[in-house]
Parts: structure tokens; sequence; C-alpha cells
């Protein structure tokens, strides 16, 4: 008798774990669910509207910069800068908040693209200094002097054209030509 109930037993269970996999399997896995009268409504709606009005857009053939900029934050750099962390012995830091920059020859434009480069720069990286090393002559454009009056620790450094570089003789007509 003993052995019948566990056979029974068992056959109850696998019965009870197959009915509710079927169950489950049925209604989880299964059943799709159907978007709602109101939903397919308003897709029904925006397809409408839209439908042959999806063009692909012209590409960007340039871009423009607008003649005056927006107004600018004020640049904190020179005196006013923050601070980097000093050695052990309190007298210098360990690496200086100077930034330098080469310009060679009046090939690259002094534009409204350089000009917003330097002054993310100095407003990001805060220097106590930006020197501008040149070999011609500093750029006279309108965003060039916008930088000198932005930008109160710019300066400009004359240099000499380089003759020679690593021991090879640098010819001045490859950067130089406009």
């Amino acid at each position: 008798m003993n052995q019948l109930v566990k056979k029974w037993f068992v056959v109850l269970i696998v019965a009870l774990v197959i009915l509710l996999t079927r169950v489950l399997w049925k209604n989880i896995v299964w059943e799709s669910k159907e978007p709602l009268n109101s939903e397919k409504k308003q897709l029904q709606e925006v397809t409408r509207q839209f439908k042959g009005q999806l063009l692909k857009s012209p590409p960007a053939k340039n871009y423009t910069i607008r003649e005056t900029l927006p107004v600018l934050v004020p640049i904190i750099c020179g005196v006013s800068a923050k601070k980097r962390k000093i050695d052990e012995s309190g007298k210098k830091y360990k690496v200086p908040n100077i930034v330098h920059l080469v310009r060679i020859g009046d090939r690259v434009p002094f534009d409204a693209v350089t000009y917003l480069t330097l002054r993310s720069m100095a407003s990001i990286q805060q220097p106590e200094v930006i020197y501008i090393y040149y070999t011609t002559t500093i750029p006279t454009s309108k965003f060039a002097e916008r930088a000198k009056k932005e930008i109160p620790c710019l300066q400009w450094v004359k240099v000499k054209d380089p003759e020679y570089v690593n021991g090879v003789h640098v010819s001045i007509f490859l950067y130089s030509f406009k």
C-alpha cells in the first residue's frame, strides 16, 4: 500500500508540474499583446500625417559662425588662476600651469575656430600664462583682436624661423607660403 501511495504521489506531482508549465508557457511566452484600439488609431494617424514627408535632410556643406558671438563668461587666468600642487618644500609647483603654443608662418588663419579653441583652453585650464610663439607677424584679424582683449594671460613671443631641426636643414619655403 505504501508503494502505491508513493507512485500516485509522484504521478500527481508530475501532472501538476506539466499543468503549471503548460499554463505558464501559454500565458507568458506565447501570448501576444495586441495594441489597444486607441494605440492603433494613434499610430495610424501619425503614419498618415508623415507619410511621404520623411525625406533625408541635405548634408551640411559649410558651417557658419555668427558675426557676434554670444556673451561668454570672463576668463580667469594669470594671477587669479587656480594654483597647482606644490612640492614638499613648498617652494615651487610640481608642474607649472603654463601653456606654450607655436605658430609658424601665416598659413593658418586666426579665425573663429582658433579663437574659440584658445578661449576654451584658457577657461578650462585657467593657466598662469599662455605663450604663443610666432615667426612672422602677430595676427590682426577681428578674432585675434578679440582674443587679445578677452584673454588677459595671452602673451605673444617673436622667434626666429628655425634653420635646423635635429640636424636637418629646414626649408622655410615649405611652411611659410600662403
